[in-house]
């Protein structure tokens, strides 16, 4: 791999690992047209740490605030002090972010079979996937004008709705970040707050990503130089940092809506580009 190919892989991961996109069905894509390899090495696994960097940069005051209160709440239930009626907000954000990643523990025994659609010569099923995600966003879009009172919480039942939507994702082409945002949004959830709430729900997400990899990768090689591995990285971080930032204007904005447009038309040439291949 060269310098340029992992700049272009950095590009990809960052921009579409946090804009609602589907960073999968776009890598997906890159490997079908370009015969790229993109999985299975080292490098994809540096890339998830340029994207975990992005995260904690953009949301720094409140990851650092959520992770005090972390060992807080520890000592609380140690000391027989814990009380969900008495909990500070941070704390029940942090107990429901818990709660929405319980879903995924339950699915991951399947995850590679789901992954594993992204791995072969057809794009019909990432082509579907993009359009699913389309017609999420716009649904989203549309609930968010009707709420008039939007929650800045998250309750249980909401948690593990969102948790639930974010196992669709495993799907090449579904956007993680767009299923637990379009999810809290369609719930009542206030839209800013679900910005906050999906990237930094995404940091053990991308963690267990780099993990679930790295065990084969580093076996198998990096597939790639130093330098390259440095400017794929870099790139990665850069952008994602960059695409946070973009999509929280957005979502403020309102303008989600436009994310639907583009993943329509992609997913429209991604079936069709599919079935002329078979």
């Amino acid at each position: 791999m060269n310098v340029f190919q992992a700049f272009i892989q950095g590009l990809i991961q960052g921009l579409t690992e946090f804009l609602p996109v589907s960073s999968s069905g776009h890598l997906s894509l890159f490997r079908h047209f370009t015969g790229t390899e993109t999985d299975g090495n080292a490098f994809s696994v540096f890339l998830h740490l340029g994207t975990l960097a992005a995260v904690v940069i953009a949301f720094f005051p409140r990851i650092r605030e959520l992770f005090i209160e972390f060992f807080r709440m520890i000592a609380d239930i140690f000391r027989g002090k814990f009380s969900w009626k008495n909990a500070s907000p941070t704390r029940r954000m942090l107990l429901m972010m818990m709660l929405s990643l319980v879903p995924l523990i339950f699915v991951y025994p399947i995850k590679d079979s789901i992954s594993s659609l992204a791995e072969d010569e057809d794009i019909v099923v990432e082509g579907f996937c993009f359009i699913y995600t389309a017609v999420l966003l716009l649904l989203a879009s549309y609930t968010a004008k009707r709420t008039e009172e939007p929650l800045r919480e998250v309750n249980p039942g909401r948690a593990i709705y969102i948790g639930l939507m974010q196992t669709i994702a495993l799907f090449p082409g579904v956007s993680r970040s767009g299923s637990t945002i379009g999810a809290g949004m369609i719930s009542g959830v206030d839209r800013e707050f679900m910005v906050e709430y999906s990237f930094i729900m995404s940091i053990p997400v991308i963690v267990a990503a780099g993990i679930s990899e790295a065990g084969g990768a580093f076996k198998d090689g990096f597939g790639v130089g130093a330098f390259p591995l440095i400017v794929g990285v870099l790139t990665a971080a850069a952008v994602g940092w960059f695409a946070i930032k973009c999509l929280s204007w957005l979502v403020k904005n309102d303008k989600l809506w436009i994310f639907s447009i583009y993943l329509f038309l992609l997913g429209g040439f991604s079936v069709f580009a599919g079935i002329i291949g078979l």
